[in-house]
């Protein structure tokens, strides 16, 4: 059974994260950081990959994140904790432009101390332009209400609305747009 008291302070703990950002001191937050803390992002990113321990993330992280995400227009879609394990899906402001990004970070907290983050990004894009990163993704994706649930990218759609996912997702609609 889940020891709920264990999960509130371990949720507590990833929402200082948070809230230390939207209070502007991002950096309060390494007292919450374990020695051994470890960061896992993507590799496309410039924090991107496995970094063992805890200064890579105050060092890196923390000070420089708010130069590209901005906590001003930070909110939850879901926070939730079961025990040391806690999954915060959320959204924030790329620094400097009017894009938003969702993110999905898994963390880990023993003993009121963040043992680990794993991030996930969904619809990098505005994010990759805003740190210069070259990328071949596209800048919008909708819905054709026809298709149901199929992400189809700007400007890859032919004319005449046909094309399948495998030709969308490798760029190869034989249609001319």
């Amino acid at each position: 059974m889940t020891d709920n008291s264990e999960s509130a302070r371990s949720k507590a703990v990833v929402d200082a994260y948070y809230q230390a950002g939207v209070r502007g001191r991002l950096t309060s937050f390494a007292s919450y950081l374990h020695p051994d803390f470890t960061t896992i992002a993507p590799n496309y990113l410039p924090w991107g990959g496995v970094h063992p321990g805890a200064a890579f993330f105050r060092d890196q992280v923390l000070r420089n994140l708010p130069d590209v995400l901005d906590f001003g227009r930070f909110s939850y879609d879901v926070l939730f904790a079961e025990d040391d394990k806690v999954v915060a899906r959320v959204n924030f402001g790329i620094t400097g432009t009017n894009a938003t990004i969702k993110i999905s970070e898994h963390w880990t907290v023993q003993d009121g101390k963040a043992t680990s983050i794993w991030v996930a990004y969904f619809e990098p894009q505005a994010l990759l332009d805003k740190l210069g990163i070259e990328h071949h993704l596209p800048a919008e994706l909708f819905v054709l209400p026809d298709r149901g649930a199929l992400l189809l990218a700007r400007g890859l759609v032919p004319r005449d609305g046909r094309a399948d996912a495998g030709q969308l997702l490798l760029g190869r609609s034989q249609a001319s747009l």
